[in-house]
This record gives C-alpha cells, sequence and structure tokens, in this order.
C-alpha cells in the first residue's frame, strides 16, 4: 500500500497486476463519492471523500478508510498492509457500520 498523505489523504494501492491495469478517463467526474475503488495504470485508490476524480470506478467500501476527527491513528490502511476486497450485498453494504 502507497499513501499519499501531502494530497488528499487517499489509499493509493499498487502495483496492480499487468491484466487489471487500464487507462484513466479521457474526462474526469466531476463526483466521485467517498469511500470508491478506483483502478488506473498500476494502481488502485480509496477516494477517502468525496472529489473529482479520472479514475475507472470498479466498487464501493463501507469502511472509514481516513478519519480526520482521530488524532492518533487517523488510517485504518497503512504503508505496507495488503489489502484485500470482499464482495458484500447491497443490504450488508448499508447496514455494514450499524451495531
Amino acid at each position: 500500500m502507497l499513501y499519499d498523505r501531502v494530497y488528499s489523504w487517499n489509499a493509493f494501492l499498487g502495483d496492480l497486476d499487468e491484466n487489471m491495469r487500464v487507462e484513466r478517463l479521457e474526462t474526469p467526474r466531476v463526483k466521485v463519492p467517498k469511500g470508491s475503488v478506483g483502478i488506473t495504470e498500476q494502481f488502485a485508490d480509496i477516494y477517502t471523500f468525496e472529489s473529482p476524480g479520472g479514475w475507472n470506478i470498479i466498487g464501493n467500501t463501507p469502511l472509514e478508510v481516513f478519519d480526520s476527527s482521530k488524532e492518533i491513528d487517523p488510517n485504518l490502511i497503512n504503508p505496507g498492509d495488503i489489502i484485500k476486497f470482499n464482495q458484500i450485498t447491497l443490504d450488508e453494504y448499508k447496514n455494514y457500520n450499524e451495531e
């Protein structure tokens, strides 16, 4: 996992397998929802807040990847972590953060 602490606090994941690599969108989206998982070239990215973006969106996570209100350990994932994405149902997604 690579981490961009300067620009956006997004989690940049790489190096993607050659078979997963795609080019950036020719025209970026005006809004990419928070939690979106995108890929381009050799990287994947988890958008930690709504923002413009030109990456190919392949999913969305209900996890809070970055929490700016936390002074200690605001990141859910850190450099060197291995990230695995699992498919969940829409109901599981909607209820994920409810305890």
